[in-house]
């Protein structure tokens, strides 16, 4: 009895979006626009991201607290990150391999719209010394 109740209340749901009108608000599907009003939206959008911009706060860290430098080797954070994550360094090889790859295939997407994260070298690899 719950299931059915459950089925129907989502049913109901999806009528009423169906209809395309909800509380005087009519949806218009992108195909409907003309491209002034794609425009204006985009528009508008863009405003209200830059109003939240403005009107966010920036981080303020709490009174009478210290600020300190970060100061770190790399390959000390390196052993510990080794030796606290990974029982052996053969997985800790393997990981960062891949980590790398990850990125560069990232890398290699975003290029599809933006090629001048690429720069002056498109050829990208892994290099292990």
């Amino acid at each position: 009895m719950i299931r059915f109740s459950r089925l129907a209340l989502g049913a109901v749901f999806v009528a009423a979006l169906s209809a395309k009108n909800f509380n005087n608000v009519a949806f218009v599907s992108a195909d409907e626009l003309s491209d002034a009003d794609k425009a204006a939206e985009t528009e508008a959008a863009e405003k209200a991201a830059e109003q939240m911009i403005e009107e966010a706060t920036p981080y303020a860290p709490p009174e009478g607290s210290d600020a300190f430098e970060y100061e770190a080797e790399v390959n000390k954070m390196l052993d510990i990150v080794i030796n606290s994550l990974y029982t052996n360094k053969d997985i800790f090889l393997r990981e960062l391999i891949s980590n790398a790859s990850d990125a560069l295939d990232k890398l290699r997407f975003l290029s599809l719209t933006k090629p001048e994260l690429l720069g002056d070298k498109p050829e990208m690899e892994v290099k292990i010394d």
